[in-house]
């Protein structure tokens, strides 16, 4: 009389964990967090209340974005990432279709008491996220340069709702935008080359399956220098602290470098899966320094 009970609970655990893997918390969260971080650096504590909502609202709209990728991209993830939760059949196509239609709805939900301005610019990120997922992500380049530089707007969205849509919010921001924007890039590249294997049997034409590895891997130790001087900015002319510069260089400037000789005699997927998991401790550091410049 228990076992169906005993397998319905093993059914919806094994669920709840597919929605969490599908909003990508360690991802979707952090976006939240640069948001807090972005208001703090502008306008300290206490945060307001219209920054809390404007967090909320980015979390939902990232976590939108990684669901609804999930939704567009089962063809190749079935190649390339098996486990994910649409190609193992943990999540059904149709509850990730419904999950992110309710994160896009939440997302202009919590904007919209912010005012006209934030609603709108929720609504042109989702749609900027959607197009990404059908179209962009399989333009050479232009897709990861999208993710790049909404990721780096985290920061001035916190910015704008802290003081409001002028100078003194956007400007100070400037710099940490550029580092997060170069850093996402990098990881966003890196990405293409983890699945080159998959976009080659869909015919998805990414900056990997056009360029190769070989010239990939070049225009990545570009970046990462880029990045690398973009991070010592902050410090020379904004007067962040020694802190961050410690930390900034240690867990994110160290890893790049890491990451540029590892793969420069051989991109293999394995070999870039490695760099991605260390990068993603760097994205980590790399808020730390943020809150101690």
């Amino acid at each position: 009389m228990n076992q169906p009970v005993a397998y319905n609970s093993v059914a919806v655990w094994r669920t709840a964990i597919g929605v969490a893997r599908l909003v990508r918390f360690s991802n979707s969260l952090p976006a939240s967090i640069l948001v807090l971080i972005g208001a703090y650096l502008v306008g300290g504590l206490p945060l307001s209340r219209a920054v809390w909502q404007a967090a909320a609202a980015m979390w939902c709209v990232t976590a939108f974005g990684y669901t609804s990728n999930d939704y567009f991209d089962v063809q190749e993830d079935s190649i390339n990432k098996p486990d994910r939760p649409l190609p193992a059949s943990v999540v059904s196509a149709r509850a990730t279709a419904w999950l992110a239609a309710g994160l896009a709805l939440s997302a202009i939900g919590f904007s919209w008491p912010i005012g006209g301005l934030a609603t709108g610019v929720a609504c042109i990120v989702l749609g900027l996220l959607t197009l990404y997922n059908t179209r962009l992500k399989a333009t050479p380049g232009g897709g990861n340069l999208l993710i790049a530089l909404l990721a780096g707007c985290t920061l001035l969205v916190g910015g704008v709702a802290a003081r409001g849509f002028n100078r003194q919010a956007i400007e100070p921001l400037l710099a940490p935008f550029s580092i997060l924007a170069a850093f996402v890039a990098t990881r966003e590249i890196l990405k293409t080359l983890e699945d080159i294997a998959g976009d080659r049997m869909a015919g998805k034409q990414t900056i990997a399956t056009r360029l190769g590895e070989r010239r990939v891997t070049r225009m990545l130790a570009l970046l990462n220098i880029v990045t690398i001087l973009l991070s010592l900015v902050p410090f020379i002319w904004l007067g962040y602290s020694s802190a961050y510069l410690g930390v900034i260089s240690l867990g994110v400037s160290v890893p790049l470098v890491f990451t540029t000789v590892y793969l420069w005699q051989d991109a293999s997927p394995q070999r870039v899966s490695r760099c991605l998991a260390l990068l993603k401790g760097s994205y980590f550091a790399g808020l730390v320094a943020l809150l101690l410049a």
